[in-house]
């Protein structure tokens, strides 16, 4: 360890300016010019104003506030008739970047994310690249690597922007275990292995996981067992999160989210789609796929060298003469035979199955588990090494120009800036196609938030995308009633639809309630409704307002160039999210508390028996209470939660307090805090012991 150190600081001594160019100026540029644009708008922040307010900006701190509190937030009772956070693939408050959230206001803190990730993760892919090419070379990759849209795209959202960066991580800790095993770096491989797993969307974890074991098993070669170890360290990684993990394969299976045809969604014809390759579609789109021509250009020139290279070396081993060194021979290249390994076969035949898939949909369309997926997303990771093929080019062309003079290195680097420039320039398109006001971040209008009743439920007719007003509320104590999870619960989705009360939003991917009289919703636990509107007076607003509903007031709202009312309507019902059906109709109660993970609702004292509703969806982590005593829970036809209330006995209790009332407990707890603490511990635990076994003999790794 300290021979490398020394190493390593002679290294630098030696290339003092590169190294500060390379892992400190190129990173801070690009940090800086991913939100740049923030200094050019008064007000305006270059954040997607479709997720992050709906989601991250809500969820994030909400959890921080509890585990402040010492309790570990399992789900949103706020959001959705209550959406588990505990298996929820966008939310992530437990990602090392979440905890910004602690320090600064959700806008200022996702900011702050944008620019530290943006700038590290340069820095972590230009080490990564460092084993092959020279300083220069490695940071034009990690620029290739990072900027390309099918990965910057998703960058803007929460658990997406550390995809890169923290992949990254695991890949150098593994590459530095498997050239020196050791029990310091057989910790690393588990440490950021962990962070990694709490900080990467599932989708995003799930793929870089797959290309994590490809990548020990492709670089351990015939070392198996080492191979095996960094799957061992991997795996006590994943005991911690393993929870998170089981809710989300448990809640997908019931989720609305299976039945969607994405392939559907990303279809692009064939001519379009290699179109795209080359030259940028002007418009930002999930599934879009460009490298611009200068870029392919130089992977296929990579690859042709590679060919050329290997093809070299057998004929010169098949004549028995060995190979004379040259500008593209294997002796030119660091590492030569790992390179082309992986940028084959992680970086070629990766990109060339999505590509197929794309252009032959009707493939992925009849594959259960691709179907409902962005498959592009598998580019974050192949990419990375796809990538290794342009480096390649690029070093061998510098080799091939004749003479180390000026003339000659500056002609190659104009070459060099000129292929960059069609990609430099859609990455700075990107950056700044993300912008809204921080006002636009928080529930409009504001004013409406005084007039409604905390812990009361309202519904926005209208799609939540891209204002998400349901979702905003959830900031001021307000339920929400739009779906736009990724876990939609389907059996719910579709009790709304056959009742006629919702439509479908967004592609499908979210619903709505339609205008319904108060009674209707009032069952939903639905008290106030939202609704935009051209003009206050209009025709639908005059039936709202005949059927009960009473008018609160309204508001004109001007969000860019859309400019419209909004009308608040509230029920004439004292309506709640809980109700006592002791007949007919719905007893509201009015006493109850809504906090973390549980709520308390006090039941008022009667002598036949009730049935009691609380208007959240009956999941199979809830447990219910009454006073003190465990309780069934029963799904009904609307999914909703129902616990029966038995009769009072009719003698009175030692206390002599006949008709004192009864509290209700509901928790959601699939797992307790201990349990998940535990986990924890025994994650560190395991970590331990296979690093210090992995340490006992080094080389074998046994």
């Amino acid at each position: 360890m300290i021979q490398a150190a020394a190493a390593l600081r002679a290294r630098y001594r030696q290339h003092k300016r590169a190294w500060i160019l390379a892992y400190g100026v190129v990173p801070f540029l690009v940090g800086f010019w991913v939100i740049a644009s923030v200094f050019n708008r008064d007000g305006v922040f270059p954040l997607d104003m479709g997720d992050e307010p709906a989601e991250t900006f809500i969820q994030v701190p909400m959890a921080l506030s509890q585990l402040a509190q010492g309790h570990i937030l399992k789900i949103n009772l706020f959001n959705n008739f209550g959406t588990p956070i505990l298996g929820e693939p966008v939310v992530y408050p437990w990602a090392l970047h979440a905890w910004t959230y602690a320090l600064f206001r959700p806008m200022v803190a996702m900011l702050v994310n944008k620019f530290l990730l943006a700038a590290l993760t340069m820095a972590v892919l230009t080490l990564f690249f460092r084993r092959y090419f020279s300083l220069l070379i490695s940071s034009l990759c990690a620029f290739l690597a990072f900027s390309g849209p099918q990965f910057f795209y998703f960058f803007q959202n929460h658990p997406h922007q550390g995809a890169l960066f923290y992949y990254g991580c695991v890949l150098i800790a593994v590459r530095r275990f498997l050239d020196c095993p050791g029990r310091a770096r057989a910790f690393w491989v588990y440490a950021t292995s962990l962070v990694a797993l709490l900080s990467v969307g599932i989708n995003g974890s799930l793929l870089g996981t797959g290309f994590l074991f490809a990548y020990a098993a492709l670089m351990a070669g015939r070392r198996w067992r080492l191979a095996g170890w960094v799957a061992a360290l991997w795996g006590a990684a994943f005991i911690c999160v393993s929870p998170h993990y089981r809710e989300f394969f448990r809640l997908a299976a019931e989720s609305a989210r299976k039945d969607l045809n994405y392939q559907e969604l990303a279809f692009t014809p064939g001519l379009v789609l290699l179109k795209q390759l080359l030259l940028a579609d002007r418009q930002s789109s999930a599934v879009a796929i460009f490298y611009s021509w200068p870029v392919l250009v130089l992977i296929l020139a990579g690859l042709a060298f590679a060919g050329l290279t290997v093809r070299r070396a057998a004929a010169s081993a098949r004549a028995g003469h060995a190979q004379t060194p040259g500008p593209a021979t294997a002796a030119s290249v660091p590492r030569f035979p790992e390179l082309c390994r992986l940028g084959v076969l992680l970086g070629l035949l990766p990109c060339l199955a999505i590509l197929l898939l794309r252009l032959f949909p009707g493939v992925a369309q009849s594959l259960p588990l691709v179907r409902a997926t962005n498959i592009t997303r598998v580019l974050w990771f192949s990419d990375l090494f796809l990538m290794l093929s342009a480096g390649l080019a690029v070093h061998c062309l510098g080799q091939i120009l004749p003479g180390s003079g000026r003339g000659w290195r500056a002609a190659w680097l104009a070459l060099l800036a000129l292929a960059l420039v069609p990609r430099f320039l859609v990455f700075d398109r990107q950056t700044r196609c993300y912008y809204m006001n921080e006002e636009v971040a928080k529930f409009q209008p504001q004013e409406f938030v005084q007039r409604m009743k905390p812990f009361t439920r309202l519904a926005a007719l209208t799609d939540p995308v891209p204002y998400s007003a349901d979702t905003k509320a959830n900031a001021h104590q307000l339920l929400g009633s739009a779906g736009r999870s990724i876990i939609l619960n389907k059996a719910f989705r579709d009790y709304l639809e056959r009742a006629g009360l919702i439509g479908r939003g967004y592609y499908g991917m979210t619903y709505f309630f339609k205008p319904a009289a108060p009674e209707v919703l009032a069952p939903f636990g639905i008290r106030y409704v939202l609704r935009y509107c051209d003009r206050p007076d209009d025709a639908l607003n005059e039936q709202f307002l005949k059927s009960g509903w009473r008018n609160m007031g309204s508001h004109e709202f001007e969000a860019g160039a859309n400019r419209f009312h909004i009308v608040l309507f509230g029920s004439p019902y004292d309506v709640t999210p809980f109700y006592l059906m002791c007949g007919s109709d719905p007893a509201f109660l009015q006493d109850y508390r809504i906090e973390g993970n549980e709520i308390r609702v006090e039941l008022p004292a009667g002598s036949s028996p009730c049935v009691a509703v609380a208007t959240f969806l009956a999941l199979p982590g809830w447990k219910a209470f009454i006073n003190d005593a465990p309780a069934t829970i029963e799904r009904g036809e609307d999914q909703f939660i129902r616990v029966a209330v038995p009769p009072l006995a009719a003698q009175a209790p030692p206390t002599g307090a006949a008709n004192r009332g009864r509290t209700l407990l509901l928790r959601y707890e699939p797992y307790s805090d201990a349990f998940l603490a535990g986990l924890f511990v025994l994650s560190l635990l395991a970590a331990g012991g296979l690093s210090w076994l992995a340490g006992r003999h080094p080389k074998t790794g046994i």
